[in-house]
Formats: C-alpha cells, sequence, structure tokens
C-alpha cells in the first residue's frame, strides 16, 4: 500500500496545478504540483544522506506552512514518520523554518533556509515499520497518548474519501486541523493522492470565523471542508447564508466528524436541499487513526430532514469504511446487537501502535470510550462514557442536554459539563435566556433540567479545534467567585428559579406554594441544590420549607441563612413506649383480617391460562387521589376501602360495588394513608392541616385531633398492642399518641428533615426505624436513640424491616441494608431515584419488590443482589403489592403513567397490563382478585383479575 502512495512520480499532471495555496491575511504563496513533487524528492534525498532519525517532527515550521506537504512527502518517501509533537519519548529530528543555535544539518527549499537538530538517541525507545506519522491524542477525555500510525490505518481513508466525495484535481480543500489533530493528515494526503489544491491557513485566521469565511469561499472558491462541529458552528449565521450555503456556493462536501455531529437544520439551505452540498458525519478514533466510519445526510428535494433529524443522536455513524467495522459491547465484553453499550472499533489490517505497545500485543479491536445505541441495525452516537453521569441516582446524558438545547433553536453553541458537582449549561451570550429556558425545560425530563445556565460570549477552543474543556472550567470559577448576593438578588434569584423549576411562567406570590404551583420532588431537589449553591453554604431546612411553606417563607429562610442566623436547637427526646409492636403489613398501607382462603382460586374458562385485568368500578373522591388504600375485611365477608384525597374528602368505600358507605370532610388535603386500631373501630389519617384524626369507622365521624407544626404525609402506624399510633410530620418530629384519647406520649426530633415515610417496627417491638428528608435514619428504642444515619440524600421511602435487617430506600438510587445494630451490610444501586417503598415476596426465601424513578421495578435478596427487573414506561413512585393467586406467585405494581402490571414474582415477567387514564402516585392492593388502587384523575378504581389457574 506505501508503494501505491509513494508512485505519484510517476503520475504529473499535464497541466502543472496549483497544489498548495497559502495566505495569511495579507501575503500569498502559490506552489505548483511540480515544485511540491521536486521539493519532497529533495527532502527525501537529504534525510537519507545524512542518517537521520525515523521519526521528522515538523511541528516547528511556523511561518511557512506552504512547506509542510514538501516536507511530510518528502520524509515519507525517505522510509520515516513525521509528526508535530514534542515528546521526551520520541527519538527524532526537529525542522525549523527559523535560525537556532544548536543545529545538526541545514537544508534549503524554494528559497528557505530550514533548521534541524537531532534528539540523543534513546536505547528505551520503540522501533514500529510502516509508519507514516506519530499523533497524540487530545486528552480531552483522559491522558494524552502517543500513536503510531501505519500506512495500513491511514491509506485506507484517503482511496476511500476520494471515492465517496468524488475528489478530482479540480477541487479546493481545507486544511482545516492543525497538524497536532490526525484529521490534517487526511487532508494533506488526500490532496496530494487527487492533485487537487490545499488551502493553508494560519491560526490566527481560523480564529476569526468571518475572515476565515470569507477567504476559503469568496477568495478561493473552497470545494471541500472536514473540520469539527465546534469550528462549523463558529461561522456566523449571516456568512452561513450569504456565503457558505448560498445558492452559488462553491463547496461541494462538508464533513465533520472530532466531536458529536451538530444540532442544525441544515435543510433550511437550498443547496443542501437540492443537493448541490453533500453533508457527512464522520466518526472515528485516533487509536485507530483516522476515520472508522462515515454517514452521509440523505434529504429528499424540497423537504425537511427525514424526522427533522435536528439532534446529532438521530444521525447514525454510518457504514464501517474500508478494512473496518463498528460494533456494540456490554460491561462484560460481549458484543449486543440492540440498545446500548460501548463503541468498539475493529480491523484486522488498520493497526496503530498505542504508547509502548507490543507489535505482537496490538489489539484488532479498541474501545472508543463512546456510549452507542443500536436500533434497527443502526448505531447512533450517545456520548462519552464520561458524559454518562448519576444525578439524583439517576443515569444522565450529557450529550443529550446539549442537543434538546440546540434543538430549541435559540442558541448556537451549547456545552454541558460537570463541575463541583453541578451541571452547567453554557450558551452563547446573544441568547434570551428566560425564552431559552422556557422551551428548554419543556423538552427536559427533571433529572436533566441543569444546577447552573451560563452564557459565554466566546467558546474557548484547543489546537485540534474542539472545544477547550479546561477553559472553561475556569470561566465556571470566575462566574462563581463573582457571585455576593444582595437582600434584591436573593429574591430576583428565587424568582427565577422558582418559575424554571416549577416549570410556571407566573411569577411567585408570596403566598405560593412551589409543589401546588406545579413543582415534583425532583425539582424540589434541584432548587434545593441550587439554593445552596447560591447561598454557598447548607441550607438543611429548605427541602422541607420548599415543599410545605410559602414563597415568603423560603424568602426569610434564605435570608436568615444569609444573615448567618440559623436555628441551632438541638433535637430533643422525651419518654418512650416500651413496646413497640408493628401491626401485621409490611408496606405503608395496612391490610387486616386476612385468612388463607383470601387468595380464591378462579377457573373462568381461559384454556391458555392467560390473565386479563378489567375494571369493576370506579368511585369519584372529586380531586387527586394520591394516597393509597386501607382495606378491611368485615366480619360480613366484604371488603371495605378507607381513603382520602386531594379534595379534603376521606371515604369508606364498599369494595365489592365501589359505593361510599360515608364520607367525612377534613380539613386539608389528604396524601397519607389510613392505618386502623386492633379493635377495627377506629381510622387513623394524616391530613396537611397538620392534624392526626381519629375516626370512627362505622359512621366517618370524628372522635379526636391531635395537632402538629407541619403538614402530615407519613402514614400512621399502629403498634400491635393497639395502644400507640406513630407518624411523622413536616415539622420534623417522630410521634407517639395515644390511640385511646389522642394525647401524645412522646415525640422527637433527629434531624432538620421532615418526616415523610411511614415508620416501621421489628416484629419483637423493640425497635423502631424512620427516615427524614435530610436524608437521616434513625433507630429507637425504649431508652432513646440507638442509632442514626446520614445517608445525605431525602429519604421519602418508608424502611422495612425484617429478619435482622433494616432496608431505606433514597433518592441517591440506592437501597440501603442495616443489621439492628447499625452496620450496613449492603448496598444496591438502582438507576433512578427511590420514592417506592419496599414489599416482600409471599414464597420463602421472601425477597424485596420495590419501584425506581428509572422506570424499573426491581426484586432483589434480603442480601441485596439482584433477581430481576422489569422496565415499565416511566418512573415507579408507588409501592408494588405481593399477593398468592392459587398457586401463583404474583406482585402488581403501577408506574406515574397510570400503567398497571401484573407479573410473575418469580421471573419478572408481565402476565397482564391495565391502563388507567391518570397518573397514579397510590400503592395497589389486593384481595382476593380484586385490585384496588388510587389515580391523579379523582378516582379510585377496583379492578378484577380473571383467567385460569392452577389450584
Amino acid at each position: 500500500m506505501f508503494e501505491d502512495f509513494i508512485n505519484l512520480k510517476g503520475a504529473f499532471p499535464k497541466e502543472d496545478n496549483t497544489s498548495i495555496i497559502y495566505y495569511d491575511g495579507i501575503i500569498e504563496r502559490k506552489l505548483s504540483w511540480n515544485s511540491v513533487m521536486s521539493a519532497s524528492f529533495q527532502v527525501a534525498q537529504i534525510l537519507k544522506e545524512n542518517n537521520l532519525p525515523n521519526l521528522i517532527n515538523v511541528g516547528q515550521v511556523k511561518k511557512n506552512l506552504e512547506l509542510l506537504t514538501s516536507l511530510i512527502y518528502g520524509i515519507n518517501l525517505s522510509g520515516r514518520a513525521w509528526c508535530s509533537i514534542s515528546n521526551p519519548s520520541l527519538n527524532c529530528a526537529t525542522v525549523y523554518d527559523y535560525p537556532i543555535t544548536n543545529k545538526d544539518l541545514e537544508m534549503e527549499i524554494f528559497g528557505i533556509r530550514l533548521y534541524i537538530t537531532i534528539t540523543a538517541n534513546k536505547s528505551n525507545c520503540k522501533s514500529y515499520e510502516n509508519i507514516a506519522y506519530v499523533v497524540s491524542t487530545s486528552g480531552t477525555t483522559g491522558k494524552s497518548k502517543i500513536v503510531h500510525v501505519t500506512y495500513n490505518s491511514i491509506l485506507p481513508n484517503i482511496k476511500d474519501l476520494k471515492s465517496i466525495y468524488n475528489v478530482t484535481g479540480k477541487d479546493v480543500i481545507f486544511l482545516a486541523a492543525p497538524l497536532s489533530f490526525d484529521p490534517a493528515a487526511v487532508d494533506i494526503y488526500l490532496s496530494l493522492y487527487t492533485k487537487s489544491t490545499l488551502i493553508i491557513l494560519p491560526e490566527i485566521i481560523k480564529l476569526n470565523p468571518s475572515q476565515l469565511v470569507q477567504i476559503l469561499f469568496q477568495k478561493y472558491g473552497t470545494s471541500i471542508i472536514q473540520c469539527t462541529p465546534s469550528l462549523f458552528l463558529s461561522f456566523p449565521e449571516t456568512v452561513l447564508t450569504s456565503l457558505v450555503f448560498f445558492d452559488k456556493t462553491t463547496l461541494r462536501i462538508l464533513a465533520l466528524g472530532g466531536e458529536a455531529f451538530p444540532s442544525f437544520d441544515f435543510m433550511r439551505f437550498g443547496s443542501i436541499q437540492e443537493g448541490r452540498v453533500s453533508v457527512f458525519n464522520l466518526y472515528g478514533i485516533t487509536e485507530m487513526s483516522c476515520w472508522a466510519s462515515i454517514e452521509k445526510l440523505c434529504f429528499e428535494s424540497g423537504q425537511r430532514e427525514v424526522k427533522r433529524r435536528k439532534l446529532h443522536n438521530e444521525v447514525s455513524l454510518g457504514k464501517g469504511l474500508s478494512e473496518t467495522s463498528l460494533c456494540l459491547r456490554d460491561n462484560t465484553g460481549e458484543e449486543i446487537f440492540h440498545g446500548f453499550g460501548e463503541i468498539f472499533i475493529e480491523s484486522a489490517n488498520r493497526l496503530c501502535y498505542v504508547d509502548d505497545e507490543d507489535v505482537e500485543e496490538v489489539p484488532s479491536s479498541r474501545a472508543t470510550g463512546d456510549v452507542g445505541e443500536l436500533i434497527n441495525g443502526k448505531l447512533y452516537f450517545r456520548g462519552r462514557n464520561d458524559e454518562i453521569i448519576k444525578r439524583f441516582g439517576r443515569k444522565v446524558s450529557i450529550t443529550k442536554l446539549e442537543s434538546l438545547a440546540l434543538e430549541t433553536g435559540l442558541v448556537q453553541f451549547a456545552v454541558g459539563l460537570i463541575y463541583g458537582g453541578k451541571l452547567y449549561l453554557l450558551i452563547n451570550e446573544n441568547t434570551e435566556k428566560k425564552e431559552f429556558m422556557r422551551i428548554l425545560l419543556g423538552k427536559l425530563d427533571s433529572y436533566h433540567v441543569p444546577d447552573h445556565v451560563l452564557q459565554l460570549r466566546n467558546f474557548p477552543r484547543t489546537a485540534h479545534g474542539k472545544l477547550d474543556m479546561k477553559a472553561l472550567h475556569k470561566v465556571i470559577e470566575s462566574q462563581k467567585n463573582l457571585v455576593v448576593p444582595s437582600s434584591d438578588e436573593l429574591k430576583s434569584f428565587l424568582q427565577t428559579h422558582w418559575c424554571l423549576y416549577s416549570r410556571n411562567d407566573i411569577p411567585p406570590k408570596m403566598e405560593d406554594n412551589f409543589i401546588l404551583v406545579g413543582g415534583n420532588s425532583i425539582s424540589c431537589i434541584q432548587l434545593a441544590t441550587v439554593a445552596e449553591e447560591f447561598i454557598g453554604q447548607p441550607c438543611p431546612e429548605f427541602l422541607d420549607i420548599l415543599m410545605n411553606k410559602s414563597f415568603e417563607d423560603i424568602l426569610d429562610y434564605l435570608a436568615l441563612i444569609l444573615k448567618n442566623i440559623s436555628d441551632s436547637n438541638k433535637p430533643a427526646i422525651s419518654t418512650y413506649q416500651t413496646n413497640l409492636l408493628p401491626s401485621p403489613r409490611e408496606r405503608q398501607f395496612l391490610e387486616l383480617f386476612r385468612s388463607k382462603n383470601d387468595c380464591a382460586i378462579f377457573d373462568e374458562n381461559y384454556s391458555d391460562g392467560s390473565l386479563v385485568i378489567m375494571e369493576e368500578w370506579s368511585c369519584n373522591m372529586n380531586k387527586c387521589v394520591d394516597a393509597s388504600p386501607l382495606l378491611v375485611k368485615t366480619h360480613e365477608n366484604y371488603p371495605v376501602i378507607f381513603i382520602g384525597s386531594h379534595s379534603k374528602e376521606f371515604s369508606a368505600i364498599n369494595g365489592l360495588t365501589g359505593e361510599k358507605l360515608w364520607t367525612t370532610n377534613l380539613g386539608g388535603r389528604i396524601e397519607s394513608s389510613a392505618a386502623i386500631s386492633k379493635c377495627g373501630k377506629i381510622i387513623y389519617i394524616g391530613c396537611y392541616d397538620g392534624n392526626l384524626y381519629a375516626i370512627s369507622s362505622i359512621n366517618g365521624s370524628i372522635l379526636w385531633e391531635f395537632k402538629t407544626d407541619g403538614e402530615i404525609k407519613s402514614s400512621p402506624f399502629v403498634s400491635n398492642c393497639g395502644k400507640s399510633v406513630f407518624f411523622g410530620s413536616h415539622d420534623k418530629y417522630l410521634y407517639s399518641v395515644c390511640t385511646k384519647f389522642g394525647k401524645l406520649k412522646w415525640k422527637v426530633k433527629y434531624g432538620n428533615g421532615s418526616v415523610f415515610s411511614s415508620p416501621a417496627a421489628t416484629c419483637d417491638g423493640a425497635l423502631l426505624f424512620s427516615g427524614s428528608l435530610d436524608g437521616t435514619v434513625s433507630c429507637i428504642n425504649s431508652e432513646g436513640e440507638k442509632w442514626k444515619k446520614k445517608l445525605g440524600n431525602p429519604i421519602f421511602s418508608s424502611p422495612l424491616p425484617f429478619d435482622d435487617v433494616v432496608v431505606f430506600g433514597c433518592v441517591d438510587g440506592c437501597v440501603y441494608g442495616f443489621d439492628f445494630a447499625g452496620n450496613e451490610v449492603f448496598k444496591f444501586f438502582a438507576s433512578g431515584p427511590i420514592f417506592s417503598s419496599f414489599c416482600l415476596t409471599t414464597n420463602s426465601p421472601r425477597k424485596i419488590l420495590f419501584g425506581s424513578h428509572d422506570f424499573h421495578l426491581y426484586c432483589i435478596k434480603p442480601e441485596g443482589s439482584q433477581v430481576w427487573k422489569h422496565r415499565f414506561n416511566s418512573p415507579i413512585y408507588s409501592t408494588p403489592f405481593a399477593f398468592k393467586l392459587g398457586s401463583r406467585e404474583l406482585t402488581v405494581a403501577v408506574s406515574t403513567s397510570g400503567e398497571l402490571r401484573l407479573l410473575n414474582a418469580n421471573s419478572g415477567d408481565c402476565l397482564a397490563t391495565y391502563s388507567l387514564s391518570g397518573e397514579v402516585f397510590s400503592s395497589p392492593v389486593v384481595w382476593a382478585n380484586k385490585i384496588f388502587v388510587g389515580c391523579r384523575n379523582n378516582m379510585v378504581y377496583c379492578l378484577s383479575i380473571k383467567g385460569s389457574w392452577e389450584q
């Protein structure tokens, strides 16, 4: 292949075409094809005669860039390789085009004197054969590596691109990349191989996009540009319209590579619609220099791009170039043919040597560090492995954030990055930020909403033309140091971010509550994170105030923080109940009086054994039903459902007919699920008005109420002895109240977080567990605090004690298992925040079921290993319910979109589905073959499972 390339000397054109044009903005120098070839032979002869090292550094040719092609081709003709990098590990000679003192050799080409120094020979330098050039990786994704590029690796690219681009001697190619970036080798070799013209410009002109475009198109009629998306996107909109993509443009080929393909509406230009300009997506890695695949963007004349391909991750990486293939592998290294994995580039012949690799050990497959997705046989770029981050316990793609930001059409640049643990989005200075954020938030899920959005006048680039991430970090640091919030800045900050994270354009009133105007759990956490960053110190009570109080309360709290007047009251512990036995439940609701006969066996002539879920009845509760049903079987052997809604109504519903038996209006919204006394005559329910109510199960009359200083969303928990009811409040206390008279027994405060989840106790009643929104989990006994832990992220999920372990779910996506002494025994990581509580399967050995915001229902063993997971179509906030129906062990779960699924509890296989017409945060309860669940469409549903089961 090398001989095929160097045999150009026998193919001199009859017409001496211009081979090189160098222009510095004032002086223009042109070199003909014949003169370049003659100079190349001269260089080769000098190198051979003086026995110079096998590697020649041309990176110090600074002023006379028109000499580069002659030097590079001459170096290759002499059997040597070239480079433009200085590295102590390389044994090379260096060419200078300016005088130096310690020169070893001089030579002259085109009347320009060149000076050469030779590095001392190093015995430890590796020597490789068949090397065309040596280059280093950019280091933007890790430590820079030295790559020795073989002719077998680069020349197939040159032949392919000549054919794909249909390059002739009439083409004008722009040398866009610096010599240190291997796409420059492609441009140089392609111009040599096709005898076309190469335009070389100094870096100072490349840094001025308007001047650059005018020179390329008005002065020289450039027809082929291969560059990074960052360089292309720096072209002003006006010159794109008037010079690059206008009707009479000289441009034929625009090939973008080295970075993710840009989100850019190419189809608005007639020259592209009509096919006069072809746009390509190039993909490759320096470790197998240079390009591995290519995709031509194909458009139908006069129509928008297929599916309006505005996101770069909707443009595939295309087909592998000659002797090259791309594949996707999972974490174990196995090739996969659908879904997500790491992209690998494979070739038996296109081998390069990275750092000090032994020749015999060079792999034919290189990991790229890029995440790809295979869809219908097409491979799509989804970002770097290090750009897929975990945020709020869920995987978040920085690439996706950038893509959706560009898709708004209001920004030309959008760069996402993590700095100091925060997600930043950097956009153009001239963007209307408020309108941009309004559109962007309509496209983003909560996890991708950035902590900070900064506007920059210029986006720094490296010498390779890529974004300079280190420089951007410095920009962010300088921006952070400017933040000195005053009271006016505080109010403005809070108003702006309130609107952004609640997705509400209306400025907040002093009495507004964040949740009521559109906020949710994730956006609360995000706003709390941004507030702490803005204030510059922890704000431990911010999350609670945000969820439960008004805009004015939040403003007052942050003002107090700024004045360093924080509440320093320490938690106090009073007397404790000595016998804390749980009710017979394993979740946040209570199901009483179940017997072995409750799980009835049905045979409804479904010969294939299939299952069907059908609606039996629905009952209107007049507003959203987020609470979970309390199901009680009466002595008359029919179920009664006790449940409340946002309408303040709390009702008893006949489980067979859906008829309301009675309704009581309480003093506020009801999200808490109810509990029942040991005798079955009293229902306990928490309310947004801060009261715990005791209500007659017979007629709904209020027997007593106990007042706290915060909303009660925690579901109460009755001790097995029946004398105490335990619950948490948003006033940050855990309470024990007498079940008979509603008198306080004790209250305890362990941290600065509200108690949203329900408390739970061990079977012997010796220990009581709870969690709070500041991430504190605690264990108490009759003597007071036994232990507590700070997990660092909010706890919405209720704890589950069983055997000798207690399990907590956290917003960081982790399930924590502790023994009863407080020692951590396992961690299990889901891929999203956990708001769902836990339940246990019915068969022994029992397993733990829970949902996550990563759309999955998980089944794990008590020691923390995964048994299975099942993907739903949306996050799972509610708690699954495990039960037996005949001999089948089943579980039912419902996602926030209202998709209810019946699963095999042993395998996770889906057996039946049913779609509710509203969002669901309520947890389902099963009695016999009936499923009861609340919905945000104001309804409580009874669904029946029908089919045939083994006896």
